[in-house]
């Protein structure tokens, strides 16, 4: 829960700092509260704030938390003149939500005490127009990571907000002293709400009520990109979201209009001026006149748009359009915060799926491997980050001969479910097994009892194998899986195990074919899941059959564990810095070499039986 909680920290600190701004009279001296809590949270120590003066186009100091002596700002020469980060901005290259700066102020320092070298910077806009810059420094670009440059991002966004609309308050205190106490009100409110739904209907409410408006209507793309779905509405007499109405894309709606533009688009009278090409009866059923639709705009992406809609022609007063500006931006930051919040909220929870599935997973593998005179056994078990469906397990026949039952399969799909069908396959199998059929017949069996008892449409490739120590004859039977390798004595041939067979799962019936095999001295049988032919690289190669092949061609073969380390090495070499997709397993089975070894015939180390 650590990232949920710090999630929650972020926004509730993000909240105290845009209340701060927003209820300060001297906005001046509320920026050096904004700086003094954002620099901490960053993890750094020291940042500064330049405003352009309207009069003079000129930057200069307007708050600062912790400069060095050498950028005391009684320190008149180092503040004269401009800075690489003023020259960008004036050339309008400061355009990004953050850049980060090689500072030539503080390059032209000779020495600085707190190693100071690099910041990064955020515009403080308002629309386009810039009103200053915030900057916070570090030694090294390694201070700064996504979610304090996320941070700083915000908080500009928050203080540019804050100084136009105290410029907007200044310019018309007198006339506008009661909307800008209820942006003050709508931003506290707005910015406490963390849950989407909430914040999204009061957002719609509260326009309509703050606007005089007939009704109001929050739409954003659908989670395909294939149309625009309505969020939230308010003053609607037929529900849009209760209704199920859409917006489809590339039809000319005003929303997709002032959303691909990021322009808001203004119509006083639909009756006689519509520069938009689509309509619906739904929507005309509702009798508007006249509207106004906002985009939502966070770090140049737009998130959705507010369509204000009136039932007789209006026009919106320049006032009123601005202060609607306003309430957008505080919105799309809500919004984007919130998405966010949801976003962690959702891995949090998928990653604590991952882990129960993993623990399933484990709990049902062997905990030791086989011990048997004669023979070797060596697992490679390598888990990808998500849970697979990769199992094996040993346990001995119920039958006079005493033989050795062997199983490995990989059942389809990821997380709990495919944990759960795996835990059902193990048992059925293994019962299967335990009873004393043969391989072939054990897993047709298993594929009756899977078929009544999954409803989950996954299934299941494996192959199970009986071991004879006494005559050293593998039986074994393949149901739709990685066909085996038999490596003989020394990889003087490499001979591929051809039985076939299809899935279990996903079929009433199936017909495997069911094969013996007699391992020599020093021979070695290979079983392995699909995950090691499909390793990648970082070019999308994968490993292959022929990559395991040549690995087991080069192996020295002196032991069983040997050979699945040198299958190791050879997929972390292919792999590179590429992550592992999929579950990787290899069981290697050796036959001790002893005296007496004789000639390998081909005639004579295989045989079919039907099923």
């Amino acid at each position: 829960m650590s990232a949920q909680i710090e999630s929650l920290e972020d926004l509730r600190t993000l909240n105290r700092i845009a209340e701060t701004l927003n209820r300060a009279r001297d906005v001046n001296s509320a920026l050096y509260t904004a700086l003094g809590t954002l620099i901490p949270l960053m993890g750094l120590q020291t940042g500064w704030i330049s405003l352009v003066d309207p009069d003079t186009g000129q930057f200069h100091l307007a708050a600062y938390v912790n400069l060095p002596d050498e950028l005391s700002p009684e320190n008149t020469a180092v503040w004269q003149g401009t800075c690489t980060c003023q020259e960008l901005a004036r050339e309008n290259a400061l355009d990004r939500a953050y850049t980060e700066v090689h500072c030539s102020r503080l390059a032209s320092l000779p020495t600085c005490s707190k190693g100071l070298r690099v910041h990064a910077s955020t515009p403080l806009l308002a629309g386009d127009h810039l009103l200053g810059i915030l900057n916070v420094a570090a030694p090294d670009w390694s201070a700064f990571d996504d979610r304090s440059l996320m941070l700083l991002s915000s908080v500009g966004k928050q203080i540019g907000t804050a100084l136009e609309r105290a410029r907007l308050y200044d310019r018309l205190k007198e006339k506008r002293h009661h909307e800008q106490a209820t942006l003050v009100d709508f931003s506290r409110k707005l910015l406490s709400r963390l849950d989407l739904a909430d914040l999204t209907q009061f957002l719609t409410r509260e326009i309509v009520n703050l606007l005089d408006a007939d009704a109001c209507s929050l739409v954003m793309p659908s989670q395909d990109n294939d149309r625009l779905e309505f969020v939230a509405s308010h003053g609607w007499r037929e529900d849009p979201l209760q209704s199920g109405h859409t917006i489809p894309l590339n039809a000319g709606s005003g929303p997709e209009w002032a959303m691909i533009h990021q322009q808001n688009l203004l119509v006083t009278d639909l009756d006689y001026d519509d520069p938009t090409l689509w309509s619906s009866d739904w929507l005309e059923a509702e009798g508007f006149r006249a509207h106004a639709v906002i985009p939502l705009i966070s770090e140049d992406r737009s998130l959705g748009a507010l369509v204000i809609n009136n039932r007789t022609p209006r026009l919106l007063r320049q006032d009123e359009l601005r202060l609607l500006q306003l309430m957008s931006q505080q919105a799309a930051l809500a919004i984007d915060s919130a998405r966010l919040l949801e976003e962690r909220t959702r891995r949090l929870q998928l990653e604590q799926e991952l882990a129960i599935g993993r623990q399933i997973q484990a709990s049902l593998l062997p905990a030791s491997l086989p011990s048997i005179p004669g023979y070797e056994f060596a697992m490679l078990y390598q888990p990808a980050r998500e849970v697979g469906g990769d199992f094996y397990d040993f346990c001995q026949n119920s039958g006079k001969e005493n033989k050795l039952c062997i199983f490995i399969g990989d059942v389809s799909g990821k997380g709990i479910p495919a944990a759960m069908f795996m835990a059902m396959c193990r048992t059925h199998v293994r019962s299967s097994m335990l009873s004393g059929r043969t391989p072939a017949q054990a897993l047709s069996r298993a594929n009756t009892m899977i078929l009544n008892d999954s409803r989950d449409g996954l299934f299941l490739s494996a192959i199970g194998a009986s071991l004879n120590p006494e005559t050293h004859q593998v039986t074994y039977a393949n149901a739709g899986h990685d066909r085996p390798l038999m490596v003989r004595h020394g990889g003087t041939r490499i001979e591929t195990l051809n039985a076939k067979g299809i899935i279990l799962g996903a079929f009433d019936s199936v017909q495997l074919e069911e094969q013996v095999i007699e391992m020599q001295p020093g021979d070695e049988l290979i079983l392995f899941t699909d995950g090691v032919k499909d390793a990648l690289n970082a070019s999308g190669e994968p490993f292959g059959l022929e990559g395991l092949k040549r690995t087991l061609e080069n192996a020295s073969h002196e032991s069983a564990r040997k050979t699945v380390s040198t299958i190791a090495n050879a997929l972390k070499t292919h792999r590179g810095h590429a992550s592992q997709t999929d579950d990787v397993t290899v069981l290697v089975i050796r036959r001790d070499i002893q005296a007496g070894i004789r000639p390998v015939e081909a005639d004579d180390t295989e045989r079919r039986l039907a099923a």
